[in-house]
């Protein structure tokens, strides 16, 4: 009796969870982090027809290269999930990836 009381609210959370994380994926621009020169870039992230997932660190500077177009974003804002569309610049061809901004590990604690 006690677990059938249980599932109802569990259920709740459940979803409750699953809805905080995809609302994540729509974060402000401000919230996500800025637009740089691409000569700031660390790193180089080539977006191809056969990539559907990108992983970048918290504090990260990555150069993006999406078909011609190329430009940099500075990652500074919270880790979770981000929809790589939101930081496409003008002019970009859109592509459907997304993305997770993980903790940099020199910021977490041990």
């Amino acid at each position: 009796m006690q677990a059938k009381k249980l599932i109802l609210p569990l259920c709740a959370l459940a979803l409750s969870s699953f809805s905080l994380m995809a609302g994540a994926a729509d974060l402000p621009l401000r919230l996500l982090g800025e637009a740089v020169p691409v000569s700031a870039a660390s790193r180089v992230v080539v977006v191809t027809p056969d990539t559907n997932y990108i992983r970048i660190t918290g504090g990260e500077t990555v150069e993006f290269v999406v078909g011609k177009s190329k430009f940099a974003w500075t990652f500074d804002g919270p880790e979770g999930p981000f929809d790589l569309k939101q930081i496409l610049p003008a002019g970009a061809k859109p592509q459907d990836i997304h993305g997770f901004v993980e903790p940099n590990p020199l910021y977490v604690g041990s």
